[in-house]
């Protein structure tokens, strides 16, 4: 392949019609290719070339049965999702979807790193019953390409108990999402 530099604002390149055309090693930098379609393309974009917004990773989890407490403390539920960060500058959207039941009282939901860094607080109910479809979002920066946890922890302001989910067939399901800085 012949590619001419000839001191003008272009390089000049022969008309590329296949992938075959370039090499995974080249150091060729197309601007235009009219005859190249993006059906004949392959492979992928490395994490790192990825722009800021771009989703880089999604983990998932999901636990069934009950997990509750009458416990005035902050208390592990021992639902999570451990994820590992391509990037320290990365934030992390962890998603936590299930069926929340107070009865009587105020209950609250948090969301832990690691079990010492709260990112979530949500206080739920008042005086009455609520059985409800709930789902807690959270964003966090953790600055480690470490794995990290990120857990739901339950507090019974007062009332009977709080559950999330309270049912033995009940189901919590997580999604953390790492998007580029």
């Amino acid at each position: 392949m012949t590619i001419t530099l000839d001191g003008t604002t272009g390089i000049t390149t022969p008309d590329l019609t296949s992938v075959d055309d370039i090499t995974a090693n080249s150091a060729t930098v197309l601007t235009t290719a009219s005859s190249l379609t993006a059906g004949n393309l392959t492979g992928s974009v490395p994490a790192s070339a990825m722009p800021a917004g771009s989703v880089i990773q999604v983990v998932t989890a999901g636990y069934t049965g009950a997990a509750g407490t009458s416990n005035t403390s902050i208390t592990a539920t021992g639902r999570y999702i451990d994820i590992a960060p391509l990037f320290t500058t990365s934030t992390v959207v962890i998603t936590v979807s299930s069926t929340f039941y107070k009865e009587g009282g105020a209950g609250r939901f948090y969301i832990y790193r690691d079990g010492s860094v709260q990112i979530h607080n949500t206080q739920i109910g008042s005086n009455l019953t609520y059985y409800a479809p709930t789902t807690l979002v959270a964003y966090d920066v953790p600055n480690t390409t470490s794995s990290v946890r990120y857990e739901v922890y339950l507090s019974n302001g007062s009332g009977t108990s709080i559950y999330f989910p309270p049912g033995l067939a009940d189901t919590t399901r997580f999604i953390a999402m790492e998007i580029a800085a």
